[in-house]
């Protein structure tokens, strides 16, 4: 079943995605963060780094993808229907509609990628990668191999963004 919802996901990420080239301004600040992150372990330790960065108000939601964990803020294959629709889990995380969206890996899987496909409409950041590089707004190398630092980095751009 996995490959049947995967060949759908792929199918749907290699339409033209449309952006919208307006970007709303943040003239009162970031006030929501959406992450998506490869594991629990990043999708923590990027949370404590925009709770670091920002003031507490701002509102940070946040998703990783495992097949093998029954946590709340895990996903997997099995929150898309057999065509590639996005399931409750899936829907519940972009009704947030947060204003920017971080990837934190640049080696997103198909189903964490087609999740930041699904929300085009605000601002998305992450790190280069041939593959998801048309699906951000901001891109930036690694620079260490440490999660926090390039997440500390990031943050000091983004900042500078808005």
């Amino acid at each position: 079943m996995k490959w049947i919802t995967e060949h759908f996901v792929n199918r749907a990420l290699k339409k033209k995605r449309s952006r919208r080239n307006d970007k709303p301004v943040f003239n009162q600040g970031i006030k929501s963060i959406g992450i998506i992150a490869p594991s629990q372990q990043e999708l923590k330790e990027t949370i404590a780094v925009i709770k670091s960065n920002f003031d507490q108000t701002i509102q940070v939601s946040g998703i990783f993808y495992s097949e093998t964990t029954q946590e709340e803020d895990a996903f997997s294959y099995r929150d898309f229907s057999l065509f590639g629709q996005p399931k409750e889990k899936i829907t519940k995380f972009l009704s947030t509609k947060p204003e920017v969206m971080i990837a934190t890996s640049g080696k997103l899987n198909s189903f964490s990628l087609y999740v930041l496909y699904l929300n085009p409409e605000p601002y998305s950041l992450g790190f280069y990668s041939e593959n998801i590089k048309e699906y951000l707004d901001l891109m930036l190398t690694h620079e260490s191999a440490e999660t926090t630092e390039n997440m500390e980095h990031l943050m000091k751009y983004l900042k500078q963004v808005i």
